[in-house]
């Protein structure tokens, strides 16, 4: 069996939505990024402490190499993996770890592997560490997890597997925002028949005439869009913004229906992405001395560091006052929370006020309650006077 899935359940979303994604992206090779290294070191830690019955806090110090990149467990890091490995502990149930798990007898080449998987009497727990800071992960209805689940409950013996009726899948993401646990449930046959879906779509991949299509989680980690080499998404970002084949004529945004707007808001990331791609190609080209009509390449200065910083602070204590050479304040509560500790954060929440920030726009499954419209509340303070 190969290292790598053809159609693994992290790309799930890509491949069941975009199923011409997957021979298109085989052009590309693989790229590790340093957020994903830091994921596979995370876990490597949290696997180490569920094995050998130790806490995060132990391994400290503890150092280790992925990819080109090397990192350290520090007090930060050991707090964020402690709260999912405490979780783990306290259920009950048969709890595997790291376990590979094989969806093949639905899906060819599709296998992966789980984080934790807790079997119960009735009923399959699948935890995944998601260690990202930047994309927040859900678990309602989560691909990834429900071919997990698939994998975790074809592994059992026939009488555990008969005894299972639901399924409960769990996203730590302990540095996620909109909140950092969550879990979602559902019946086994609501799984079983997601691997029907699934499977359908597997076999689109195999057709060289597979549909392209564009969606936000498709496309998210998509080499072929990261590459602006999607021809679908050519199409697609012409069509949004109005850019014809010799002009761009976009229209007045007030001119836009809501639906569009909302559309072009949900697609917003997509569109960044490719112009960044489209930006480093062209750089790369003018580097290399390849055709970038209208642009070269330039060098640039970087930051400003002192040579030695010893030598340029004794400089300047003959040259000036220590109250105009040093910076001397408070750290805010956001940078004291990666170095205080969780006992030491608990106890200062009494010393920090947070003021309400500025309105964001979420999609309508954000958890969080909307705003009352300014409208509204003009409604409900004219109820007040009558």
């Amino acid at each position: 069996m190969a290292d790598h899935a053809r159609l693994s359940p992290s790309s799930c979303d890509r491949w069941m939505s975009c199923p011409g994604s997957v021979a298109l992206s085989e052009q590309f090779p693989d790229t590790a990024s340093q957020f994903a290294a830091e994921g596979t070191f995370a876990h490597s830690i949290r696997e180490k402490c569920l094995k050998e019955g130790k806490d995060a806090a132990d391994f400290i110090g503890t150092t280790g190499v992925v990819e080109d990149w090397t990192f350290e467990v520090d007090a930060e890091m050991a707090d964020f993996l402690q709260t999912g490995i405490d979780w783990v502990r306290e259920q009950s149930g048969q709890f595997l770890v790291e376990q590979r798990v094989d969806m093949q007898a639905w899906i060819k080449d599709c296998w992966g592997t789980s984080d934790s998987t807790i079997v119960h009497a009735d009923r399959l727990t699948v935890l995944d560490l998601k260690y990202g800071r930047g994309v927040t992960v859900g678990a309602d209805e989560n691909r990834q997890l429900m071919l997990y689940a698939l994998g975790a409950w074809a592994a059992l013996d026939d009488e555990a597997r008969k005894a299972i009726k639901r399924v409960r899948l769990v996203i730590d993401q302990p540095r996620g925002q909109g909140g950092t646990w969550k879990e979602w449930e559902c019946e086994l046959a609501h799984i079983l028949k997601f691997a029907e879906e699934a499977a359908a779509a597997a076999l689109l991949t195999d057709d060289p005439d597979a549909p392209l299509a564009v969606t936000p989680k498709g496309c998210q980690f998509c080499p072929v869009g990261a590459n602006a080499a999607c021809p679908e998404q050519h199409r697609f970002f012409a069509e949004m913004l109005g850019i014809g084949k010799e002009e761009i004529n976009l229209p007045a945004i007030d001119q836009l229906t809501p639906e569009r707007r909302s559309f072009i808001i949900e697609h917003a990331s997509l569109v960044k992405k490719w112009l960044e791609s489209i930006h480093i190609l062209q750089l790369d080209h003018a580097i290399k001395g390849l055709p970038t009509p209208g642009f070269k390449a330039v060098s640039t200065l970087g930051d400003r560091s002192w040579t030695n910083e010893e030598t340029a602070e004794e400089f300047w204590k003959t040259k000036m006052p220590a109250k105009e050479i040093y910076n001397q304040k408070l750290k805010s509560p956001a940078q004291m929370e990666k170095v205080a500790g969780t006992r030491n954060w608990k106890a200062a929440q009494e010393l920090i006020t947070r003021p309400e920030g500025k309105p964001a726009l979420v999609p309508l499954s954000d958890p969080r309650e909307p705003l009352v419209p300014l409208l509204g509340m003009l409604d409900d303070l004219d109820d007040d006077l009558i």
